[in-house]
C-alpha cells in the first residue's frame, strides 16, 4: 500500500515506487480499467444482454440510441454476462463508440449489499456507483428486471 505520508514528501520512496509500477503494470497487461461514473445530471442505464445474445435485434438498440431519450442523459450499457473488455469490444464493434456510451460490466457486481452483508447472489447497487444527485433512467428491453439491479431508478420498456 502506498504510504500515507506521500503526499509530504517530495520523492517517492522506491517501495512506492516499486508498488505503483506493478500495480498499473498487471492492470495494463490483463486489459482492467478503472470505471469512472459521469457526472451528468441524468444517467440512461441500457441493459445490453438481449442484443449482445441476440435474443433481440440490433436495429432495436440503434434506434434507442438515436432517440431523442439518449440525447437528455450519458449513456452506460450495462451487463449481467459480459467482461470489460468484452463489453468494450461490442460497443466499438457496432459503433456506439460515437456517442460516449461506456460500460458497465459483470465484474461491477458483488454478493455483498450496501451494508456488507453477504447476498446469496450477485448485485449491483446503482446507488452505490452514481452520485445521490444523479437521475437514473434504466432502459430495459424486457418487461421485468432481474433482481440483481438495485437502487433508485427509473424503469422504462423499449
Amino acid at each position: 500500500m502506498i504510504n500515507k505520508e506521500l503526499n509530504q514528501r517530495e520523492y517517492l520512496s522506491l517501495q512506492d515506487e516499486a508498488y505503483l509500477f506493478y500495480n498499473v503494470y498487471d492492470k495494463a497487461q490483463a486489459g482492467t480499467k478503472e470505471f469512472i461514473p459521469p457526472t451528468f445530471k441524468r444517467i440512461n442505464l441500457i441493459w445490453v444482454d438481449d442484443f449482445v445474445t441476440e435474443v433481440r435485434p440490433l436495429a432495436e438498440l440503434q434506434k434507442l440510441m438515436s432517440s431523442k431519450a439518449m440525447e437528455e442523459g450519458h449513456p452506460v450499457f450495462v451487463s449481467l454476462c459480459l467482461a470489460q473488455t468484452e463489453l468494450d469490444s461490442y460497443i466499438n464493434k457496432f459503433g456506439f463508440n460515437n456517442s460516449s456510451v461506456i460500460g458497465l460490466s459483470r465484474e461491477m457486481f458483488t454478493p455483498y449489499d450496501a451494508t456488507f452483508k453477504r447476498l446469496p447472489k450477485m448485485s449491483l447497487s446503482f446507488g452505490q456507483v452514481f452520485n445521490a444527485d444523479q437521475v437514473l433512467y434504466f432502459y430495459s428491453p424486457r418487461t421485468y428486471l432481474p433482481s440483481e439491479f438495485t437502487g433508485k431508478f427509473q424503469v422504462v420498456n423499449f
